[in-house]
């Protein structure tokens, strides 16, 4: 990629400078007179029209403007930034990597510059008109002169790169180690922390088992239905209320018999249910289900070994509500034997 003028010769121009002449730029105030291999001039319009021109003398950038501010200081002014970022876009020059940057026939003796207020490289201020007047002109030197004038002006420049202090910049922090890979396997086969949940946070009260004989009878099995309850202040027990698991939650319930219990309710998973998300997990658990014989001679007893089956007392549906009195079932292993006395 070819090297430009403005990357260049940056470090001679001043932050201010830069800034104003590249809007000048940007918003088309650069009108190109002149464009060849080693001179570009152009007429940059600011409060006035001011002519700049560029001058490209083997390792020096000779530059020129008729703005008060140039004639009166030794600084680059905005007109000649604006000018520069022209001269790149118009690619005419090909730039040295050592260029540095020189006034055009500027009179100003080296020895005056190395006591000059600093305050002039960090700040564009326009000089007074009246001190720029009694300036002596610049037209009235020699060759010699003037190439004279251009070898202080670079030796100038040359020690004042040195003096300034480059910036420093912190060293980016080092990369992360990449982790070994027994650590890799084990994170693809290891649930993630947003698939385990606590078992303190499925529920706070006690699991039950509740059956209605009243709806039993209508659907011709064991109804069922999954409920929590927790105590009042007073002791009592409060009013049951649903409690909705997912398939993953079963796994994290503290009774082994509770587990059993939901996961023969569940049922198995179909060989093809997809599962790459964790989708037969997330399915529910069912709060009420429907135990046929079969259920009811494997979970009947184990239902009754928590101690937490209990049935409610209302026998029609009109009184089946959550706040009905639940009683205790127990189950007894003694086959029951009936007799039938007929009259």
């Amino acid at each position: 990629m070819p090297r430009t003028l403005a990357a260049t010769v940056r470090r001679f121009v001043n932050h201010t400078s830069r800034s104003r002449g590249e809007s000048y730029f940007r918003s088309g105030r650069v009108s190109v007179v002149r464009a060849d291999s080693a001179h570009f001039s152009a007429n940059v319009r600011g409060t006035r029209s001011y002519d700049v021109s560029l001058q490209l003398d083997d390792d020096r950038l000779i530059v020129k403007c008729t703005c008060p501010y140039f004639e009166g200081s030794i600084e680059p002014c905005k007109h000649i930034w604006a000018a520069i970022l022209a001269a790149d876009r118009a690619r005419r020059f090909h730039v040295p990597s050592d260029l540095s940057l020189d006034f055009y026939d500027d009179p100003t003796d080296a020895a005056d510059l190395d006591d000059a207020d600093d305050g002039y490289l960090d700040e564009e201020v326009t000089p007074d008109l009246r001190e720029s007047a009694v300036r002596p002109g610049v037209r009235g030197f020699t060759a010699a002169q003037r190439g004279a004038i251009a070898d202080r002006m670079k030796q100038y420049w040359s020690e004042r790169r040195r003096r300034v202090a480059p910036i420093s910049r912190p060293a980016p922090p080092p990369r992360p180690a990449a982790p070994p890979a027994w650590q890799l396997f084990l994170s693809h086969v290891t649930p993630s922390q947003s698939d385990v949940v606590p078992a303190r946070a499925l529920h706070t009260g006690e699991l039950i088992y509740v059956l209605d004989l009243t709806r039993s009878e209508m659907t011709g099995g064991l109804l069922i239905e999954l409920l929590t309850r927790e105590r009042k202040k007073s002791g009592d027990w409060a009013k049951p209320k649903t409690l909705t698991l997912t398939r993953r939650d079963i796994a994290l319930l503290p009774d082994e018999r509770d587990r059993r219990i939901l996961d023969a309710v569940c049922g198995a998973t179909h060989a093809y249910a997809y599962s790459g998300d964790g989708y037969s997990a997330a399915l529910p658990v069912p709060s009420t289900f429907l135990l046929n014989p079969t259920l009811q001679r494997d979970l009947a007893p184990r239902l009754c070994e928590t101690g937490r089956l209990l049935m409610r007392s209302a026998v029609r549906p009109a009184e089946r509500q959550l706040d009905a009195p639940l009683i205790p079932i127990e189950w007894d292993p003694q086959p029951a034997t009936f007799h039938v006395h007929h009259r």
